[in-house]
């Protein structure tokens, strides 16, 4: 598959708590049964050395046509009693996200799978709060 990344690379997001990100499909054509676009939204917790999966959105042959497809997902503060956790990068499970606090980057990676790759378009956006 191929993979897409935007990425933050400006340090100055560490100032902030919480992010919101905003990720709209407004085209998808997936020709055939197997293929899929997965949207991983990321957050690095060491200058982007590593990353860590916060949200998988999603998107198969079922979604072809259905547009905008569209996925908010809401990055906060470390809730009380996190502690150790599994590095998850790209392997996050369909539509499912992780309650993680907000590191000191965040990207949005793009992963097509399939034997004909799908053909999307989107528009992402990030609010930053804190």
């Amino acid at each position: 598959g191929e993979t897409v990344v935007f990425a933050s690379t400006d340090a100055s997001i560490e100032k902030f708590t919480s992010a919101l990100v905003y990720i709209n499909v407004t085209n998808i054509v997936t020709p055939d049964g197997d293929d899929e676009i997965d949207f991983f939204v990321q957050t690095s917790y060491d200058k982007g050395t590593t990353w860590e999966d916060i949200a998988n959105f999603h998107l198969d042959n079922g979604d072809n046509a259905v547009e905008p497809q569209f996925a908010i997902i809401s990055i906060g503060p470390a809730p009380a009693g996190v502690g150790v956790f599994v590095h998850s990068d790209q392997v996050l499970a369909d539509n499912t996200n992780r309650d993680l606090p907000l590191g000191d980057r965040l990207r949005i990676v793009v992963v097509l799978t399939g034997a004909t790759a799908p053909t999307y378009a989107y528009e992402a956006r990030v609010s930053l709060y804190g």
